[in-house]
């Protein structure tokens, strides 16, 4: 009885969590509910993304929205998919723009892990907290086409890597530093003292 209320409980949810996913306003693929693209921005990657589509058969939708509330971003992609009847091979992109978060969600598209991953980190980086929303998405959909295109994955996961970290902001690379430098002493203290203490005690 208890499992079935918990269940019971759980359909509940997901029901009032879909409510709040609007109907897919129109036939396209950027729907930017944050407002953070201006106009010719979003007219510039819509065609970007219908481009490859035709290229590649791959749809790719760019959603963004100003919070998640209490809901995760995995919830978020999930109910969008299924409210708007997203194909097998439509990858989600969305970007919490107060939260500072992104998630691609790759459907049966050939995209890994490490590569979501680590374009996620880049367009939070340098799309959202940089404010360059733009040129990090259009840089997302090269590397996704890039991808398709058959380019090794290896060479993308090497570009977007160093995109990251020349997005990082200064304080990062100096921790960076000061944790080497931590670390480098802490090693010749390790060492040195040892040799010191045997030393004293022959």
């Amino acid at each position: 009885m208890k499992k079935l209320l918990l269940f019971g409980f759980f359909l509940l949810h997901l029901s009032l969590f879909a409510q709040k996913i609007p109907p897919r306003p129109h036939q396209g693929k950027v729907f930017d509910y944050a407002k953070i693209f201006s106009e010719t921005e979003n007219k510039a990657v819509e065609e970007r993304l219908e481009a490859l589509q035709k290229q590649h058969t791959a749809q790719i939708w760019l959603i963004t929205i100003q919070s998640l509330k209490k809901y995760s971003l995995q919830q978020w992609a999930t109910q969008l998919r299924n409210t708007w009847q997203a194909s097998d091979s439509t990858v989600i992109v969305l970007v919490a723009q107060k939260d500072n978060l992104a998630y691609i969600a790759p459907a049966k598209m050939p995209l890994s892990a490490d590569f979501c991953r680590k374009t996620e980190i880049f367009l939070v980086v340098k799309g959202l907290k940089q404010t360059q929303f733009f040129e990090a998405s259009n840089q997302t959909i090269s590397w996704i086409r890039a991808n398709l295109a058959g380019v090794s994955e290896k060479e993308i996961l090497g570009q977007i890597e160093a995109q990251n970290q020349a997005s990082a902001p200064s304080w990062v690379f100096f921790a960076q530093l000061t944790m080497f430098f931590l670390m480098t002493v802490l090693m010749l203290w390790l060492a040195f003292g040892g040799i010191f203490k045997k030393k004293s005690t022959s």
